[in-house]
């Protein structure tokens, strides 16, 4: 359906893993920049509590009113569980997120169980929920409007921080 929308050669979804959105180039640079200020305001924080983000950062979506797994994204939560399970000192923070549709109640509770599907995945297949974090945002932090479907379909996701322990904490 997505396939490549823009006509550059790129697959809408790698467009939507890169962070860019296939319909608009240019404009969205500045908004890019923005949310680079925002995570680093976010690794800031992580560093005061004990542990900081590393660079491996993951991003899967969702279907309108879901929050189940879609198997696409299995290979990279499968990558995500072997790191995490090489890495026992490793602990990782899941984000849920919504479009714009819905009141912000019942979409703060869709968000939270987006991340605890993932959560839940995760225990099932080894990692420890001591190591696991999970917030739901609901209705915030929209990556592009909701003005078109693709874009409903990118803000609704879940965001992986993979997070190392800071040394002397």
């Amino acid at each position: 359906m997505y396939s490549d929308q823009d006509g550059d050669g790129i697959p809408c979804y790698q467009e939507i893993e890169q962070g860019t959105n296939p319909f608009e180039s240019e404009k969205k640079l500045s908004m890019k920049e923005e949310q680079k200020e925002e995570k680093e305001t976010v690794a800031q924080k992580e560093k005061k509590a004990g542990y900081k983000p590393l660079k491996m950062h993951a991003r899967i979506h969702f279907d309108f009113d879901r929050y189940n797994i879609k198997k696409d994204y299995l290979p990279y939560l499968n990558v995500i569980t072997r790191y995490l399970k090489a890495n026992k000192e490793l602990k990782i923070k899941i984000v849920g997120y919504t479009d714009s549709i819905g009141s912000k109640e019942y979409n703060d509770r869709l968000a939270r169980k987006r991340a605890e599907s993932i959560k839940k995945y995760l225990i099932d297949h080894g990692i420890s929920p001591d190591r696991i974090e999970i917030i739901g945002k609901g209705k915030e932090d929209y990556l592009f409007d909701n003005n078109t479907p693709l874009n409903r379909f990118t803000n609704r996701r879940a965001e992986f921080f993979v997070m190392e322990p800071v040394e002397g904490k």
